[in-house]
């Protein structure tokens, strides 16, 4: 219960009688009127006065200048912590106004981050009151995903996802969106892809095409793949050989981007694997980058090297 409800002291603070309109405050202060007038916010600060200066920041709520106070807070009392209208778990307090995030609750082809169904819901990430960040996050960047990503976290199906925090580690190769931002990648609330993704990002040995690895495409150039011959479009490349087709979209085998390059960080160059996965085998590979190229075996053939300035001549087969 609200202190001055539980001590049933209602006009002392909050509302106010006949005496106190009359002799103690002029008519215009929020304490006169009966429905706390039109700015109840100012009521509700003349108590809590540290909110005011804590919350007063860059981007504030909209419920706040909206609806006040009021909007998310029972002045009476509530069955809920903070005296709240209805719980934050599962989101439930939020969706009464944010209901365009609702579709995770219904549509069971979208999967949602299950941050949502913990203890404080959506306020993990976002301050309900104000924040120096947009959105209200209550970090920036992947600093914000790195407060519950840095140790491995646990799955529904039982499976451990990194610690995140060893992605980072110094002389390691970083991609860059990794380095900036999660979200560059993947959608915070809910997605219709794999791992919260927001496009597609086909298996390791999915028959090629631009849809199926569309979330590459987004940012980089599609011709990193279909074009057979290039000048510009990839590094990878024997002269103007394009290696980057050979392997991905000029063969049966149809590798996918994540056969050979790690998503997220690796210990080399070009987010090379150390071990390129096929079913359920993880086979060696060794990258090795020159000044023009670079080299390379795995299990699938021997020592291959390529370079852009003077096209390598190696041996057919394995």
């Amino acid at each position: 219960m609200h202190p001055p409800t539980k001590d049933r002291d209602c006009t002392s603070m909050c509302h106010s009688d006949t005496k106190v309109r009359s002799s103690k405050f002029p008519k215009n202060h929020p304490l006169v009127t009966v429905d706390l007038g039109t700015k109840p916010n100012e009521t509700c600060l003349s108590c809590h006065d540290d909110w005011s200066t804590k919350h007063k920041k860059k981007f504030t709520h909209s419920a706040i200048e909206q609806m006040t106070c009021l909007g998310c807070h029972s002045p009476h009392g509530s069955d809920s912590p903070r005296m709240l209208r209805t719980p934050v778990n599962e989101g439930e307090l939020c969706l009464t106004c944010h209901s365009d995030k609702d579709n995770w609750k219904t549509d069971s082809k979208i999967k949602e981050h299950k941050i949502i169904h913990q203890k404080k819901g959506c306020v993990n990430c976002h301050d309900p009151h104000s924040s120096n960040i947009k959105s209200l996050l209550l970090r920036e960047g992947n600093k914000l995903c790195l407060e519950c990503h840095n140790q491995g976290v646990k799955t529904a199906d039982g499976r451990t996802l990194k610690a995140f925090s060893q992605e980072l580690a110094k002389g390691r190769t970083i991609h860059p969106p990794v380095e900036d931002d999660c979200q560059g990648c993947h959608q915070p609330h809910s997605s219709t892809f794999k791992k919260l993704l927001k496009d597609e990002f086909g298996d390791n040995y999915s028959e090629f095409s631009e849809k199926q690895f569309g979330l590459c495409f987004t940012c980089h150039s599609s011709e990193l793949v279909t074009v057979a011959k290039t000048s510009s479009a990839t590094e990878f490349r024997n002269g103007e050989f394009n290696l980057h087709n050979f392997h991905v979209a000029g063969t049966p085998k149809n590798r996918g981007c994540g056969t050979c390059h790690e998503v997220h960080s690796s210990k080399n160059p070009r987010l090379i694997k150390d071990h390129m996965p096929y079913k359920d085998y993880r086979l060696p590979q060794v990258y090795e980058k020159t000044a023009d190229g670079g080299s390379c075996v795995t299990a699938c053939h021997g020592l291959k090297v390529y370079d852009r300035k003077k096209p390598f001549t190696n041996s057919k087969g394995r």
